[in-house]
């Protein structure tokens, strides 16, 4: 996500052959869905914005961009105590694994590609560090300029088994195995 606001920022400042942008917890959201079964019950979380610095560089006619985005995991919340209990104490296993961390490397966004007042969808792929397991995730980043700066928006999906995660299970209804991840959040350009 961090890293679509950068490059969107970045093109919007000639003349750097390389800036850094930032992103901090207070400036977005992070939520996910997970559904039940049976019931198709929906477990909507919520959690800070993404936070962490992406790099920038000129190449040619793109931007190549890299860098980290991380969420604290103890603190997401699903609205229910107990749930969110069982999730952070028996599935996310906070106490060893307090973040998620996504790595964007080499990120190519073609320079024409963000104007202002505009929107810009970007295919995306990276590692996602959770609990303790690195895997590849692809998504969408979707960057918006405007007068009043960039917003991002990173969405994809993620397989609990793939990292571990016992699939959780309570009172006969059972979350499916695939969540869905959204962030959003400004960013600032780093001096």
């Amino acid at each position: 996500m961090k890293y679509v606001l950068f490059v969107l920022f970045f093109m919007c400042s000639p003349g750097f052959a390389a800036t850094s942008f930032k992103m901090t917890k207070e400036s977005g959201t992070t939520n996910f869905l997970a559904i039940g079964n049976p019931s198709a019950i929906r477990i909507d979380g919520k959690g800070e914005g993404p936070e962490g610095t992406l790099l920038a560089q000129e190449k040619g006619e793109n931007w190549i961009v890299s860098g980290d985005l991380r969420v604290n995991l103890k603190n997401t919340d699903t609205g229910i105590a107990l749930r969110d209990r069982h999730m952070k104490e028996k599935y996310l296993e906070v106490g060893k694994f307090e973040n998620a961390t996504l790595t964007v490397n080499d990120l190519t966004v073609p320079k024409n590609a963000v104007t202002k007042e505009s929107e810009t969808k970007l295919p995306f792929t990276g590692t996602l560090d959770l609990h303790g397991i690195k895997k590849p995730v692809q998504g969408e980043f979707v960057v918006k300029s405007s007068k009043e700066g960039l917003k991002m928006t990173a969405s994809f999906q993620l397989k609990l088994s793939d990292f571990g995660i016992v699939i959780p299970s309570f009172a006969g209804i059972t979350v499916a195995d695939q969540v869905e991840v959204n962030t959003a959040s400004t960013v600032e350009r780093l001096q």
